[in-house]
């Protein structure tokens, strides 16, 4: 089941919507006893939502453990390149250089932050769209096979390890601008 607030959308009502997520309609008329214990009630449709919001939670931190070495590699490439910046505005000696240095500094973090951001919204134009793909053959009842399924769950995980790398090496990237802002008005 996929929780989409997109529903709201199409005109269905709550009820169509449980119906959407439990699989097709009943029959008209009494339908027997198994089609009463899988008549959908609201708390039926809860639990399938907490059910599916623990199951992400459980993917969530599987996919951080999984992806912890690439974290861990992107915060020390992040403060080797903090490094260099100290060392470069600590061999600076004149208010001169260290004008001329924050400048070639705050070129480098706008091109890096404008890769790495465009880079980011790429992926996310990405997702987006293939979101709505899959909506569009829910709706035509197009049925995926499971390397379809496999491929999307893949770029899923990798949008989410490119998301939490975008937010390390952001966080990274204003700690940079913020040493270099204090190191260009100290020169002034």
């Amino acid at each position: 089941m996929i929780l989409n607030p997109s529903f709201r959308h199409h005109g269905w009502s709550m009820s169509e919507r449980m119906w959407e997520s439990f699989g097709s309609r009943p029959s008209g008329g009494f339908c027997g006893l198994s089609e009463l214990i899988k008549k959908p009630t609201m708390d039926n449709y809860y639990e399938e939502v907490l059910n599916q919001l623990k199951k992400s939670e459980e993917n969530r931190k599987v996919a951080f453990r999984r992806n912890l070495p690439s974290y861990i590699w992107l915060v020390v490439k992040d403060l080797f390149a903090f490094a260099i910046i100290l060392a470069v505005f600590n061999s600076a000696t004149t208010s001169f250089e260290t004008l001329l240095f924050s400048l070639l500094v705050l070129i480098y973090l706008s091109v890096e932050g404008f890769f790495s951001s465009y880079g980011y919204k790429t992926a996310q134009t990405t997702m987006g769209l293939a979101n709505e793909l899959l909506q569009i053959k829910k709706l035509l009842k197009y049925q995926e096979n499971e390397e379809e399924v496999e491929k999307r769950e893949k770029a899923l995980v990798l949008f989410q390890k490119l998301d939490t790398c975008a937010v390390i090496h952001s966080v990274f990237l204003l700690i940079f601008f913020l040493i270099t802002l204090a190191k260009l008005l100290s020169s002034l």
